[in-house]
């Protein structure tokens, strides 16, 4: 999830506090809303529906044991579809009985602790195998669990470093950061498991790099320079004058609990953390907002599907909607690089201790922390399940689909993202026309990388909109922030300075500020960021292109077709027989465009110019087809997919594309990926010509035939890009790797020499359509200068 910059406090501003991130990358890991068992549980812990243990007290199997410990010596937690249980002895065989069921059995961890995940709520019965004692508990459901409001205004947060008391007791770490003045203060949260609420640092350095002499001296006034957020959304939000409260998921740094990848409680909690902050006497209006990029801004789309009456508005940056399907395993293949490293990273960083911070607290005296890290034991596995997932699971991985839920969130919306995104594609963006219920959605889609909404052309949206929605009307840019941010800010993310994008005030009354913001096209496109010649690789548009509509909104379409000798032209093969072979290539799988960067979340993919290295495919390991030098300007906005006819020597095959624009100076920008388990070609019910719809499920999957020629589809990735007049489009066919900034992936084995062929005959056409939008005008005429485009590698 997030991808942590250098944390050089001396130097860089946002080097210190910005951590971006994808999702814990899993297909399943945690309980669905139905109380599903989670395949994600450690070994330790246990599931609903295991074997018959009786009432735990002993059975016809079961003798008693006089040396086992009571069940009423465990201080047993009552939870939302849960129960959360301590203080036994390590080792203790715990049986729970749910009314009228059979029973689960699970043994504790070394430090005597057990969690039982996705119970059913009602009654329940708990003891200890081989003890004749019993313990009557109630697993809680969420509407059972909701506590009365004064439970949220009885907690009363400050300025600093504490503790968010849950519905079950559970303590999370929280940091709040007040602006200057009394209050009371337009107010956002920023929510994840990375490390939002760790204890501050400070700029004091980098500010006086600037020429500052004493920084220090406006710490009252601009007190984020000595007291920075740790995490980007946190970070912007508090130099913007926002008050901001940043809280660390259970089961991850300080906080208490058991982590599970968007389980049930994760939810629950998140609504607890609203009510809690929009009670307090300094926010403005008793509502909140809520911030960030990748894993926090996921987390937004969770809490407010749970519809926590103390949040006005949600700013998810970097999101995905299919965890499964658009970072797992996208078309079906295995995201190694990627999911696979993050999830284990994940599941270190959420051991005890595991994120750094922690210790030193505990070492200053926080017997809190202390005591919170003795349920990391029972944090889910988020390994198992992502490396084990061969097809798409419903059961566990539709509760993670955003789009099964989006219409439940009823609050403005504001969604950016980036074309590119080398961390979690850009399968997120199509949630723009999914928030049925939301009263108002703005959309910002760029060129670029996981970080590239946080570029000033959208921070300046994103101030406005939660100036708007959250504190009722805009606010003018704080004076020092405009002046000094900026350059901090770009240095130290894009490693290069772009100026504050001009945003007047909008006139009149809050009612007319709303309005005129609203009348502002819904969505809008940046265009070839970091293409201009005289700021390579700077996060600014060279051209902007807005529209009210997404892009599911617009039918038009542009088919190029394969021919022989490497061709593509928009005419359909007019050859009898015809087929271009390629050999699978499995070294192309451990293949990336930044080789040497290995850590899923590196940050010098956000870079103006990161150190590329674009290869061409090895000999005869790929099929290249080319078109002449277009004769008109196409604009691709949108899906895109490579329809194919193909004839194998092998059943199991992996199979991408690469799309990419040969310019006339000889130059080859990339453009865009698509993938495809060929195991799982069969086309979904809402299949178009520019979408097959994949399923990925297993009753689907069926192996190629051999030598026969078979329809597939390839999906390619959303995105947007100029084709200009005199330039060439390139098509690559090939074993997926080979052009992705961290991305390989575990493919199926093949035979040594295994090809496959493409066919572009009269029979066996292939052809590659992409959406296109010739409403897109205005833009230069000229190519952007390559390499500089943001997220999209440059060759020869």
């Amino acid at each position: 999830m997030p991808d942590h910059l250098p944390r050089t406090v001396s130097t860089r501003l946002a080097a210190i506090a910005v951590v971006f991130v994808l999702l814990a990358a899993a297909c399943s890991g945690s309980d669905d809303d139905n109380g599903t068992p989670s395949p994600t549980e450690p070994a330790s812990t246990a599931d609903s529906g295991g074997e018959d243990a009786g009432d735990g007290s002993g059975d016809e199997s079961t003798s008693l044991d006089p040396d086992a410990p009571s069940i009423a010596e465990a201080d047993v937690r009552e939870s939302v579809e849960r129960l959360i249980i301590t203080g036994l002895p390590a080792g203790t065989e715990v049986a729970v009985t749910p009314d009228g069921s059979d029973a689960v059995r699970a043994t504790t961890d070394d430090n005597g602790a057990l969690v039982f995940r996705g119970l059913e709520p009602g009654p329940h019965t708990l003891g200890v195998m081989g003890s004749p004692d019993t313990m009557e508990v109630t697993v809680l459901s969420r509407e059972d669990s909701l506590p009365d409001s004064s439970f949220y205004g009885g907690q009363a947060l400050v300025e600093g470093y504490q503790y968010i008391e849950t519905r079950d007791g559970t303590l999370l770490a929280a940091n709040v950061f007040l602006p200057p003045g009394d209050g009371p203060f337009v107010t956002v949260v920023e929510y994840s498991g990375y490390s939002p609420a760790r204890p501050g640092s400070n700029f004091v350095d980098a500010v006086t790099n600037l020429g500052i002499e004493d920084p220090t001296a406006l710490c009252n006034s601009t007190p984020i320079i000595c007291n920075a957020p740790d995490q980007s959304g946190s970070l912007f939000a508090y130099a913007n004058d926002f008050a901001v409260v940043a809280v660390n998921m259970r089961g991850t740094g300080c906080s208490g609990g058991s982590f599970g990848y968007f389980d049930v409680a994760q939810r629950v909690d998140g609504y607890d953390i609203i009510e809690t902050v929009a009670a307090q006497s300094w926010v403005k209006n008793s509502q909140v907002g809520m911030v960030g990029l990748s894993w926090p801004g996921i987390s937004q789309l969770f809490v407010a599907a749970e519809q926590p009456p103390g949040l006005a508005a949600i700013a998810p940056f970097s999101v995905f909607d299919d965890v499964a399907r658009d970072v797992v395993a996208p078309g079906g293949v295995f995201n190694q690089g990627f999911a696979g490293s993050y999830s284990e990273d994940r599941d270190s960083a959420n051991a005890a201790y595991g994120q750094g911070w922690e210790q030193a607290l505990v070492d200053a005296g926080d017997t809190v922390c202390a005591d919170n890290q003795l349920l990391r034991g029972q944090n889910a596995d988020l390994v198992s399940p992502t490396e084990s997932a061969r097809y798409y699971p419903p059961g566990d991985a539709d509760p993670l689909r955003v789009e099964t839920f989006a219409d439940q969130i009823e609050v403005p919306v504001l969604l950016a993202g980036a074309w590119q995104d080398g961390q979690i594609s850009s399968g997120g963006l199509d949630l723009a026309d999914e928030f049925d219920s939301s009263p108002f959605v703005k959309v910002i889609v760029s060129n670029g990388s996981h970080a590239d909404p946080w570029a000033l052309e959208t921070i300046v949206v994103w101030k406005d909109f939660l100036d708007i929605y959250v504190g009722g009307e805009q606010r003018p840019i704080p004076p020092l922030i405009a002046g000094f941010f900026p350059t901090l800010l770009d240095d130290a993310l894009f490693k290069t300075v772009a100026p504050l994008p001009a945003r007047p005030l909008i006139e009149g009354t809050p009612d007319e500020q709303r309005a005129a913001f609203e009348a502002e096209p819904r969505i809008t496109y940046f265009f070839e960021r970091g293409g201009n010649a005289d700021n390579p690789g700077a996060p600014i548009a060279r051209h902007t292109h807005t529209s009210d509509e997404w892009l599911s909104a617009n039918d038009e379409t542009t088919t190029l077709f394969l021919g022989a000798d490497g061709t593509l032209t928009d005419g359909e093969p007019v050859d009898v027989d015809g087929g271009t072979s390629f050999n699978l290539d499995p070294d192309l799988a451990d293949i990336t465009t930044l080789p040497g960067n290995t850590s899923p979340t590196t940050s010098v993919t956000f870079e103006a110019l990161p150190p590329y290295e674009w290869l061409p495919e090895p000999d005869g390991s790929a099929a290249v087809f080319v078109s002449e030098p277009l004769s008109n300007d196409i604009v691709w906005l949108g899906d895109a997919a490579a329809n194919l006819w193909i004839r194998s020597q092998t059943e199991l095959a992996d199979i991408a594309v690469t799309i990419s624009e040969v310019r006339p100076d000889g130059s080859e920008l990339y453009i865009q990926s698509g993938f495809l388990r060929a195991e799982m070609r069969a086309p979904g019910p809402d299949a178009t010509p520019t979408n097959p719809d994949l399923q990925g499920l297993e009753a689907d999957a069926a192996p190629l035939p051999i030598d026969e020629w078979t329809p597939i589809s390839i999906p390619v990735q959303l995105t947007g890009h100029i084709f200009r007049t005199g330039s060439s489009v390139r098509v690559s066919f090939h074993t997926p790797g080979g052009d992705r900034p961290i991305w390989t992936f575990g493919i199926d084995p093949v035979p040594d020499g295994a090809s496959i062929e493409i066919g572009h005959s009269i029979d066996h056409p292939s052809s590659i359509t992409m959406q296109t939008d010739s409403t897109v005008s205005g833009y230069p005429a000229d190519v952007p200068v390559c390499p500089g485009t943001r997220g999209q590698p440059c060759r020869s």
